[in-house]
């Protein structure tokens, strides 16, 4: 349990808390709720000095393992939070569906419980005394461990086969213990490939683990008669007596599954000829050859963008002006890889034989790193100066005096360590990219400096996905290396929608 003080109302506040805790009648007990709830007990005397009562209670978990489909609402929203004064006066504090709670609450010192609490984490984290000041807020979160933990199941050997065959892949695989879930209603085990969470369930025969499949609605999205609101995009795979399920869409991890379980037979859609495969001619080509030119081990390259594309001409999308290049329709890849926290593009065609890490004579790639470790920003909306689906403006710092005025001047809304960049020899970009939609993504695949010109140019993509009326605004900043000072910087965006 954690509890914290900070000043956060004036008197205009004040005033609307006296209004809103006029004196209940004898027959009800002040719920800190806007669902009116008639319990009895001893009521607040009208006109007191208030304060605020505010935080979140967290219980859990509420099953085994995960994925869990329990109504955490209900446990929540069942359940209230009693307040206990000195004097015996009592206050119950009606909790949201997510746990959460805010009211006004008379000044004094409370031992608060949680009524129904019969998990066991609950004596050793309740009660707990709070202390309620006028015209402040009480901030209080408070953890309860329901106890709840799957039993030691050894693996069985279909578990450990497929466990087999996935490190055989080269994939490294840890597997997690045992417990039971409500989807599908059989043992399910968590498989740790790669990092990536993989979900493994285990019938006890084939025909079972085919007719479990066969309650599964063809996008995944539904199971028997459940809806199921996954995080990201499902897929399911059968095999034997097992279903996997890998909810995300790493391209590494789908080509694994599909190579070692087979094709997903329900879900969302799966790898398309559009989408880079690990093991493919052009994956194998780029991390040749980009870890001979950077002079590391391939093992120590990462990707971390990939787009299929038609490159216009053999230039592949990093011409120098005035080049002379083959006048063909290429299609391939652009590919950004990661070593050392430090960021390169390359660019390939599907099949491997023509390539370019864009370091050409005056249009060259710019490594560049990505600054959202050590610059924070407040509210993206703020900062931002264009409209939707648009860019802010162009911001600029080549020099540790640049910078700190930049932070000086924009008022406690942009923070950054300084001591993060190398004011030497890396100057620092930013800007704000502006949509809406249901989910977005924001990367940069290729910053080029053009000597010619003595200019930098920062390519950013962002994609925006459905139609929902959810504005997004999202901070861009890097750090751009082996850029003379001299040079002008500004960013070209690329939108979309899918």
């Amino acid at each position: 349990m954690r509890v914290k003080l900070f000043l956060l109302f004036t008197g205009l506040l004040l005033a609307m808390a006296a209004a809103c805790t006029s004196a209940p009648t004898d027959s009800s007990v002040p719920l800190a709720t806007d669902i009116p709830v008639p319990l009895r007990t001893e009521s607040p005397v009208s006109g007191q000095p208030m304060g605020v009562f505010a935080g979140s209670v967290k219980i859990g978990p509420l099953c085994p393992v995960d994925p869990c489909f329990q109504a955490a609402g209900d446990t929540y929203s069942s359940r209230q939070l009693q307040l206990q004064s000195k004097t015996g006066e009592e206050i119950l504090v009606q909790l949201r569906p997510d746990g959460t709670f805010l009211t006004f609450v008379p000044v004094g010192e409370y031992s608060v419980t949680l009524t129904g609490c019969d998990f066991l984490g609950c004596s050793g984290s309740l009660p707990v005394t709070v202390v309620i000041n006028e015209g402040e807020a009480t901030d209080v979160i408070i953890d309860i461990d329901t106890g709840i933990r799957p039993p030691t199941v050894p693996p069985s050997a279909s578990h450990t086969r497929l466990a087999e065959d996935l490190r055989a892949a080269g994939a490294e695989v840890e597997i997690g213990p045992s417990g039971r879930s409500s989807v599908l209603d059989v043992p399910i085990r968590n498989f740790a490939v790669n990092d990536a969470l993989v979900h493994v369930w285990e019938f006890p025969s084939e025909d079972e683990a085919e007719a479990g499949a066969d309650t599964v609605g063809p996008d995944g999205f539904s199971v028997g008669r459940a809806f199921v609101d996954w995080t990201d995009s499902p897929h399911f795979y059968s095999s034997g007596t097992l279903i996997v399920l890998y909810v995300g869409n790493d391209v590494e991890i789908l080509t694994l599954l599909e190579g070692i379980v087979g094709r997903q037979f329900a879900g969302s859609a799966t790898i398309t000829p559009g989408q880079l495969d690990p093991r493919g001619s052009a994956s194998r080509t780029a991390f040749r050859e980009l870890s001979a030119r950077l002079g590391v081990a391939p093992d120590d390259l990462r990707l971390v963008h990939s787009r299929l594309v038609v490159f216009n001409d053999g230039g592949m999308g990093c011409s120098d002006a005035g080049g002379f290049y083959t006048q063909a329709i290429i299609p391939g890849y652009v590919l950004l890889y990661e070593a050392d926290g430090v960021r390169y593009p390359f660019h390939v065609d599907t099949d491997g034989q023509s390539f370019t890490d864009c370091r050409r004579e005056n249009n060259v790639a710019v490594p560049f790193r990505v600054a959202d470790g050590f610059v924070r920003v407040r509210d993206a909306f703020e900062l931002d100066g264009g409209g939707p689906s648009n860019l802010g403006k162009d911001i600029v710092l080549t020099t540790r005096a640049e910078a700190a005025a930049y932070i000086a001047d924009s008022n406690g809304l942009v923070e950054m360590d300084l001591d993060s960049v190398d004011w030497e020899t890396e100057m620092l970009v930013g800007t704000v990219i502006t949509g809406s939609g249901c989910s977005f993504e924001v990367v940069t695949p290729l910053v080029l400096m053009r000597h010619l010109a003595k200019t930098v140019d920062v390519h950013v993509e962002a994609e925006q996905t459905g139609l929902c009326e959810k504005a997004w605004a999202q901070p861009v900043w890097l750090v751009l290396q082996e850029v003379p000072k001299d040079y002008s910087a500004g960013f070209i965006l690329t939108y979309s929608m899918n």
